[in-house]
């Protein structure tokens, strides 16, 4: 295996309407029917219905601490799949795009440009950024393709489809890999945002 090649494996792994009337008689009809209405509360009620309306469209999103942990493995030389569990169980699959900086095999980290794929187990797609990770290498004499890994930065949630149309967030991730084996193992947890209903 060269070294190209190994380099190349290294990679990780949300009407308004208005009625004007100009009748004098239906205004004044208007006007005592308003009268009874406030005798009978209704225009309490009505404020209140309009408020209701005006803080529902207004409502934050609900935001949810999510975590779990992923296993994949290298389907190709830049290329991992496996699965997610936890909070956002399903496949998860990670691309290098790009080296930021540093090298396999000369003791020093390295950073890399990757790009996630995410489908929970319900069918959903998150989408996320583009994410820096950075591997760090072993001192281990029988293992020296052994690397841990973490996202300084960590990796940020840009939407998706079904639940999470509209979501966004931040993962925290790290772990280990063995370029040797081709094997890929670690932890995330965070924080996703749901957009608010009706928004």
């Amino acid at each position: 295996m060269t070294k190209l090649s190994l380099f190349k494996r290294l990679g990780l792994a949300l009407g308004c309407a208005a009625l004007i009337f100009t009748s004098k008689s239906i205004s004044t009809f208007a006007q005592s029917d308003h009268a009874a209405g406030k005798d009978r509360g209704e225009g309490h009620s009505h404020r209140n219905s309009i408020s209701a309306f005006a803080q529902s469209d207004n409502a934050a999103p609900d935001c949810v601490k999510v975590g779990g942990a992923f296993v994949t493995n290298f389907i190709a030389p830049d290329q991992t799949a496996g699965t997610a569990t936890g909070d956002l169980k399903g496949a998860l699959g990670v691309k290098v795009l790009a080296t930021v900086s540093g090298s396999i095999g000369n003791g020093k980290p390295v950073t890399l440009k990757v790009q996630h794929f995410w489908v929970t187990e319900t069918g959903d797609t998150l989408f996320a950024q583009e994410a820096e990770v950075t591997a760090y290498p072993s001192t281990s004499p029988s293992q020296p393709l052994v690397y841990s890994f973490v996202y300084e930065q960590g990796v940020k949630l840009i939407g998706g489809t079904g639940k999470f149309d509209g979501a966004t967030g931040l993962l925290k991730a790290w772990g280990g890999i063995d370029l040797d084996a081709g094997e890929v193992v670690g932890r995330y947890a965070g924080t996703v945002c749901f957009k608010a209903p009706g928004k």
